[in-house]
């Protein structure tokens, strides 16, 4: 997706809960300024906005953008808004629904000095199911909105910014560990597109990292980098989950 505006080099970090080393953009768009000077100026409708600067941060590899306090940022012109809201539209929804298993997994430091509250569901308020200490690393595996579903060290959902507006959790890294268990190997290729050039294939056996998902191709950054086919074009599945058996820091407070 080609974003409106150009970079900001200037800038630099993320917006809380984003990944860092994405991109941050400066544009022009319609916004109080804009509405006072057209009233202003009247029918000169040709000196009319839009005159109000606007930066907004995308995250790599990433289609959605955010505002500099890490809400969702609306992208006029486009009918999307990224990451959810008010003004994004039913379809949109459901695509983002759909396409919650092509998500991988993250790993975040829970830094709300109050903790972590688990929830069994989505919803805030379903049952309390567990509260995390400050310190603790979890891993998302889902995020809806504001709220993220967590598959370890406990599964539940829980909020990323408290409805008092503080941070809850913050990126640490992420990605995820697979098995090669195709008898042929894994085709890894530079691109996504299945034409790009060859860069190597890895026998049965293999471990790699996955970092993106798009439908059945997967990108990996190690043990070397390029993509292949989580599913061959015959049906065949090339890979199996290798669980994270590693301790995580920190603990689990009673629920209240």
């Amino acid at each position: 997706m080609a974003f409106p505006g150009k970079p900001a080099p200037y800038l630099s970090g993320h917006p809380p809960g984003c990944e860092p080393g994405g991109t941050w953009y400066e544009t022009k768009e319609c916004g109080p300024i804009s509405c006072m000077l057209c009233c202003f100026l009247g029918c000169c409708t040709v000196l009319c906005g839009p005159y109000d600067q606007v930066l907004y941060y995308v995250p790599p590899n990433s289609s959605q953008a955010y505002k500099q306090n890490g809400q969702p940022h609306f992208i006029p012109g486009t009918g999307q808004q990224t990451g959810g809201g008010r003004q994004q539209s039913n379809q949109m929804t459901s695509t983002k629904t759909s396409n919650a298993k092509d998500m991988v997994e993250e790993t975040h430091d829970v830094v709300n000095v109050a903790g972590l509250i688990i929830r069994a569901g989505v919803d805030k308020r379903s049952e309390q199911v567990g509260h995390l200490q400050t310190g603790t690393m979890v891993v998302i595996a889902e995020r809806q909105g504001n709220r993220l579903r967590l598959v370890s060290p406990v599964k539940g959902w829980a909020s990323e910014v408290s409805s008092s507006g503080h941070q809850c959790t913050k990126f640490i890294s992420k990605g995820e560990t697979w098995r090669v268990t195709l008898e042929t190997g894994a085709i890894i290729r530079a691109d996504e597109e299945l034409n790009s050039s060859l860069v190597d294939t890895l026998a049965m056996g293999n471990e790699v990292h996955v970092v993106a998902k798009r439908g059945r191709r997967w990108q990996i950054d190690a043990p070397l980098a390029g993509w292949f086919s989580y599913q061959t074009g015959s049906g065949h599945i090339s890979v199996e989950r290798v669980e994270n058996l590693n301790p995580q820091p920190g603990g689990m407070i009673a629920p209240e």
